[in-house]
């Protein structure tokens, strides 16, 4: 798919969202991987028509040991 198709596509989607939305609702709604979402919204912001805010998040998960530990105790409480 194009940048210029993918940038359409985004502009509507933005639209029928009020103007705001989010990479991943976008991806998600429009079946986009986020690589060629994001290139074409880095180009819409760089034509002025959309304005980029960008947060850092930092997300953390169990890990298989994690799991263990988390429903059996951990080994030095039982």
């Amino acid at each position: 798919m194009r940048v210029e198709e993918v940038s359409h596509r985004l502009l509507k989607f933005l639209a029928e969202k009020s103007g705001r939305g989010l990479l991943e609702e976008a991806c998600s709604t429009l079946n986009l991987n986020p690589s060629p979402a994001m290139r074409a919204i880095l180009t819409l912001e760089r034509e002025g028509l959309v304005k980029v805010h960008q947060r850092e998040v930092k997300l953390f998960k169990l890990t298989p040991e994690g799991l263990e530990y988390a429903s059996a105790g951990l080994p030095e409480r039982r």
